[in-house]
């Protein structure tokens, strides 16, 4: 029985979406959440990709006192295959649910980071739920893509690093998971001539012609 099963688990909602406690709950942090889904809502307007509250598609979110708690938990999800999280895994949006570690435990994770960032991870995340759960797991494109699609609706890492063409080349056909950094910047910069909206649907609708269109 995972350490998360065993914390006295209460319940409450968020916007219309179920919100679960392993630990002590955290009032400050429906505030957080409240804020992301107003971010992505407004990110998902303006891109012409969603009139649809976010909501909608988050069937739960599950906050984690301490990281040690959220790992059990992703121990338990793989089945014992991640016998070490890494130190900085803090949130996972997948299948609908959204899992994240508490702010307290997020800024010990990253002390140098700030409640901005927490509720940019949350954004983050709940990005990844939205882009699953309307285009499909198999239509989300590959990880640089899914990867920086949310990076960009979260507002992560803007102007923090530059690429040739050569090198987003390099990117989109490697296999390994890269820097979050890159793909953030490779997203921003396709939207310069694609828009968002024609990025999704061609991954899902045409994985094998994909980097094609995108001109990479």
């Amino acid at each position: 029985m995972s350490c998360a099963s065993k914390s006295k688990i209460q319940a409450t909602q968020v916007s219309g979406v179920n919100l679960k406690w392993v630990g002590v709950p955290d009032n400050q942090f429906k505030e957080n959440l409240e804020l992301a889904f107003k971010r992505l809502n407004v990110f998902l307007e303006d891109e012409g990709l969603s009139q649809k509250p976010v909501q909608k598609l988050i069937d739960e979110v599950i906050h984690f006192e301490s990281k040690k708690l959220f790992d059990s938990e992703i121990k338990r999800l793989t089945n014992g295959q991640m016998k070490t999280v890494p130190k900085t895994y803090v949130a996972v949006g997948d299948d609908g649910i959204l899992r994240t570690i508490s702010l307290d435990a997020y800024l010990k994770v990253h002390p140098e980071h700030s409640i901005k960032d927490f509720v940019n991870i949350l954004v983050h995340e709940a990005a990844h739920i939205f882009h699953s759960k309307t285009y499909g797991n198999d239509g989300m494109g590959p990880v640089w893509f899914f990867e920086g699609f949310a990076i960009v609706a979260a507002d992560q890492y803007v102007d923090e690093v530059t690429l040739s063409k050569s090198e987003m080349r390099s990117i989109a056909v490697a296999k390994e998971r890269g820097n979050y950094k890159e793909y953030g910047f490779m997203v921003r910069e396709l939207q310069k001539s694609h828009s968002l909206v024609g990025m999704l649907q061609k991954a899902k609708d045409s994985p094998n012609e994909f980097t094609r269109y995108l001109g990479l």
